[in-house]
């Protein structure tokens, strides 16, 4: 009777043993799942900064250039002010020159 209950504590050791190497072998499974997911989601984050660093860096170039845009246009406005006050400059001394012949010929 002592050696079957020795042989039953055998087989369940035997047994418990086997489940303990198949729950360290799941573990050392779902471990490297783990490091693996781990480092896909670093990756994922650099890759995610590195993203928003080029989108922040997209941004200032586009506010750049719509600075110089304006700067260009509101040269050309000025340029096109500048001719139209020649212009205007041109027609007043016409005029004041008109407007003195037509005083002098009214004198004489």
């Amino acid at each position: 009777r002592l050696q079957q209950r020795e042989k039953e504590l055998e087989r369940r050791e035997a047994a418990v043993t086997g489940r303990v190497d198949q729950l360290d072998n799941e573990l050392k499974a779902k471990s490297e799942k783990l490091e693996q997911t781990a480092a896909l989601l670093r990756r994922a984050s650099e890759e995610r900064e590195a993203a928003l660093r080029e989108a922040q860096r997209l941004k200032a170039a586009a506010a750049g250039a719509a600075d110089a845009s304006a700067l260009k246009q509101a040269a050309e406005e000025a340029g096109s002010a500048r001719i139209e006050l020649a212009t205007a400059a041109e027609n007043l001394e016409r005029s004041d020159l008109a407007l003195r012949e037509s005083q002098a010929a009214l004198s004489s």
